[in-house]
């Protein structure tokens, strides 16, 4: 276990323990009771690992339940705050194979002599080894009869597994196959990407009626090829569009990306291509509808937008954890952050959003050209 402390706790009022967190490490058996089986201290905003022992008894169901207290709080602020760091139980299993279990992939880690060699019970005859230390020399390996478990065990001998050389190993159910989704025709959009010099990527979401126009994202992109809109060559995408054509249907950034290299690559020395990204994006570490900014950790990644889909926030994806959209056309990897092509986001999530904000764009386009230092510019305000 290890714990990161959280604060300078004020101490017993003499200064003697200032900034010492004592911190008490119990494990919660079965029956619901806690058992103490160590104490950690450490100071200030310090880490510190402890290792301890348990009990068989303390595992129930394949779930370690631990419990962490303050051995005593200040009476006054600022009190004893810790956070965890991790947890880690390291556990014998038995060579059993679970029915629920499709496959399970493992390394060699025994010093013994000779291939690596492993014994399961209750393993169904459609289950294969596979070595998959080189994935394009893939060894299949067949069960053989068990030696030292019963009649439903089998044997798996990996020939080039061994105490010098640790492989990765596979054990799959042949019969459990992986279906994947049904297959759809896609039709890929014809782009000229020499020829806009104003490109934005939106969303179907916002592709929809609001304000009197039958679509919002599409009033937009007709306003830049307008005159009072600066008579751009405009090209309007969708995030879903991209990840068909530029990321083999996979919902990533990396689609945007590969887009946007695709358009700086086909632009001519003085031409200078402006993107906008028309829709709100979510944080790759950012819980969806979460509001505020987690500090010192992190969230499960089942809680992504990664996992969970767009669910209507999420329309237009951001890159990284800094959410820097320059990562879409910038070189990067050679350490050049300037994005190549002028970046822009309204994070609008419905149609009338993205009506309410070119309102405001247009006007304030029109006053560029009427200015008038008598207008007290009401627009301005929201």
């Amino acid at each position: 276990m290890c714990l990161v402390g959280g604060s300078v706790p004020s101490g017993n009022g003499n200064g003697t323990t200032a900034g010492l967190h004592t911190t008490n490490i119990s494990v919660v058996t079965p029956n619901g009771t806690a058992r103490e089986i160590g104490t950690l201290r450490f100071r200030n905003y310090n880490s510190i690992r402890g290792k301890y022992i348990i009990q068989s008894s303390d595992v129930y169901n394949g779930i370690v339940t631990a419990r962490c207290n303050a051995a005593s709080q200040p009476t006054t602020a600022p009190y004893d705050v810790w956070r965890y760091a991790y947890l880690k139980v390291v556990a014998p299993q038995q060579n059993v194979w679970f029915s629920d279990r499709r496959q399970v992939w493992f390394q060699n880690d025994s010093l013994l002599a000779g291939p690596a060699t492993y014994e399961l019970d209750n393993v169904p005859a459609t289950v294969v080894g596979y070595d998959i230390q080189d994935p394009w020399n893939v060894q299949r390996v067949a069960p053989t009869a068990a030696q030292t478990l019963g009649s439903t065990a089998r044997r798996f001998v990996f020939p080039d597994a061994s105490a010098q050389s640790t492989h990765r190993l596979l054990l799959a159910d042949a019969n459990a196959w992986l279906v994947p989704p049904a297959a759809a025709h896609i039709t890929f959009r014809a782009i000229d990407a020499a020829k806009p010099n104003f490109v934005i990527i939106t969303h179907p979401q916002l592709m929809k009626s609001a304000g009197g126009v039958p679509n919002a994202a599409r009033a937009y992109a007709s306003y830049r090829a307008s005159t009072a809109g600066g008579r751009y060559d405009t090209l309007m995408v969708t995030a879903p569009q991209l990840y068909d054509q530029f990321h083999y249907g996979e919902r990533s950034v990396i689609a945007l990306r590969h887009f946007a290299l695709w358009l700086v690559n086909s632009s001519t020395a003085v031409q200078t291509k402006n993107l906008l990204l028309l829709g709100k994006g979510i944080g790759p570490g950012t819980q969806t509808g979460q509001t505020y900014i987690i500090e010192g950790g992190g969230i499960l990644a089942d809680y992504t937008s990664r996992i969970l889909g767009e669910n209507g926030l999420d329309l237009v994806p951001i890159s990284t954890a800094s959410t820097s959209d320059n990562f879409l056309s910038s070189d990067w990897p050679n350490n050049n952050f300037v994005a190549r092509m002028p970046t822009g986001r309204v994070p609008a999530t419905s149609p009338q959003e993205v009506m309410n904000y070119l309102l405001k764009l247009q006007q304030h386009e029109e006053k560029l050209t009427t200015y008038n230092a008598a207008d007290p510019q009401t627009w301005r305000k929201n």
